[in-house]
């Protein structure tokens, strides 16, 4: 299993998936525990978004992502199974197969209008972080049922206030509207 293993992790360094920075330090990462509260719509531009809801800090974040990666998380929240293995069940299916084990999926930062996800994933005695979109990662975390943080900074910079009833949009948000969660279909 160990040749098997180490077959894999060279597969993922030669195709560029494997981040070969170490793991995140206590001091370098503050992750903040986020659920999936759904997949909206903005009734103007009719982009989609997945909304990540931090309870504890009353934050959520809207993450803008594509008509088909909306479709297959909104599959996996409802529990919806398709006949024929999708992408992120073929993701779920390899980590199976070579002894992985997905331990938590980070947002992890935000840059150039593009929110950027790790996956981490343990094989054997190694941890690795393999570079993902968010829309993917919280597909493959809402499938493997694991925990979906944020980074603090991400989330203070960029989520909205939830104070009650109301949304208060970040002070720069990315988007170019500052339409609240709450008013998506």
């Amino acid at each position: 299993m160990k040749k098997q293993n180490s077959l894999i992790l060279t597969i993922l360094v030669v195709f560029g998936i494997f981040t070969s920075a170490g793991p995140l330090t206590a001091q370098e990462s503050d992750p903040i525990a986020v659920k999936v509260g759904g997949v909206g719509t903005n009734p103007l531009t009719r982009s989609a978004a997945v909304l990540l809801y931090a309870e504890a800090e009353n934050l959520v974040l809207p993450i803008f992502i594509g008509s088909t990666e909306a479709g297959a998380i909104s599959r996996y929240l409802d529990g919806v199974r398709t006949p024929r293995p999708m992408t992120h069940d073929l993701i779920s299916n390899l980590l199976d197969v070579f002894d992985g084990q997905l331990e938590r999926v980070i947002v992890s930062d935000f840059r150039d209008s593009t929110y950027l996800a790790l996956l981490v994933v343990r094989v054997d005695d190694k941890i690795i972080h393999i570079d993902a979109r968010p829309s993917d990662a919280i597909a493959v975390a809402l499938k493997q049922g694991v925990p979906i943080v944020v980074e603090r900074r991400v989330l203070e910079a960029l989520g909205y206030l939830h104070d009650g009833d109301e949304f208060v949009p970040p002070a720069h948000p990315p988007a170019l509207e500052e339409i609240p969660p709450t008013e998506w279909i």
